[in-house]
């Protein structure tokens, strides 16, 4: 995830107060609000050139689904809880780079040491 990514995915976690509350486009601007209160809102201005490929970089990685059209969307559990699915794909990572090659090291050894006799 980039960085433009990680910024607008946390201002939208803050603007639907880390819910799957529906976000929208407030019109034909960078600026995005609840669906439910156009009076809350954040601006994106920032990103005006690319913040229409940011919203769909985040739907393509789930952190979003569309709404009823491509200008309302809201948060997915992946979005919602970030952190808890990073920590799950470290903790996938160590177990699969680490502790099964251990285990495999573990068990060829006591094979071979078996077979020589010296267990």
């Amino acid at each position: 995830m980039t960085k433009q990514c990680k910024y607008v995915l946390k201002h939208l976690k803050k603007l639907a107060c880390n819910s799957d509350m529906l976000l929208s486009f407030l019109g034909n601007t960078t600026y995005i609000c609840r669906f439910d209160d156009e009076s809350t809102f954040f601006d994106y201005s920032k990103y005006e050139a690319e913040i229409d490929s940011i919203i769909q970089s985040l739907i393509d990685n789930g952190y979003l689904v569309q709404g009823f059209n491509q200008y309302h969307f809201h948060l997915t559990q992946k979005a919602i809880h970030h952190t808890q699915y990073s920590m799950e794909k470290i903790i996938k990572f160590l177990i699969c780079s680490i502790v099964v090659p251990m285990a495999v090291s573990l068990a060829t050894s006591i094979i071979v040491l078996y077979i020589q006799g010296l267990l």
